[in-house]
């Protein structure tokens, strides 16, 4: 009988603890601009009026192309992250929290992010704006690959209930999400997942059409 207990107090902290982050995968098809030198961007920002304390993790970055230099931090990156590695950014500035690389393209880039902190694990009601996660793609100086007129290839917003969505702002589709099953997916499958994704997405281009 204590076993048993036991095993359903286990059970029951391993469904508590899958509450407490938001894992999600975003794979970006960056063919277009394949061979241009340019920079990846991360920002992770506070809203308007401030926002409850949260933190992501850009985990597991595969990529065709070449990391170049990496520029100096701005807000709240932590101490050693660098790209592949995991880079962690939190929304402590409440002006500009920033992971700048830059970056030579090539077809694609995938990665993880997961959210954690108070803002996802214990909304608090007594903000009133969520945090924003974005990524930006930079070459010759100028956004690429978007539609958003501030350049941002796609957010994840960070509500106020806790809960995540996505806004995509890329053009042709480049961009696209994946949200795990509960109990999340093997993050060491994601390199291979990354190739397959623009392998089959570049078989379906070359498809004449009827």
């Amino acid at each position: 009988m204590r076993f048993r207990f036991a095993i359903l107090i286990l059970a029951l902290a391993s469904v508590a603890s899958a509450n407490v982050a938001i894992l999600r995968y975003a794979y970006l098809d960056t063919s277009l601009i394949s061979g241009e030198t340019g920079a990846v961007e991360f920002q992770f920002n506070q809203g308007l009026n401030g926002s409850q304390a949260a933190t992501v993790e850009i985990l597991d970055f595969a990529y065709h192309g070449a990391l170049l230099a990496h520029d100096p931090d701005i807000g709240g990156v932590a101490p050693g992250s660098l790209l592949p590695g995991t880079v962690t950014i939190d929304n402590s500035d409440p002006l500009l929290n920033s992971y700048y690389h830059n970056f030579q393209f090539g077809n694609w880039i995938s990665f993880w992010m997961r959210f954690s902190g108070p803002a996802i694990s214990s909304p608090d009601p007594s903000f009133t704006s969520g945090s924003a996660f974005a990524l930006i793609l930079w070459s010759g100086g100028e956004q690429q690959l978007t539609t958003d007129t501030s350049g941002n290839l796609f957010t994840m917003d960070i509500n106020l209930d806790g809960t995540a969505s996505v806004n995509d702002f890329s053009e042709n589709g480049v961009a696209s999400f994946e949200t795990p099953e509960p109990g999340g997916l093997a993050l060491l499958g994601a390199p291979l997942l990354g190739l397959w994704l623009w392998r089959r997405r570049s078989v379906r281009l070359s498809e004449p059409r009827p």
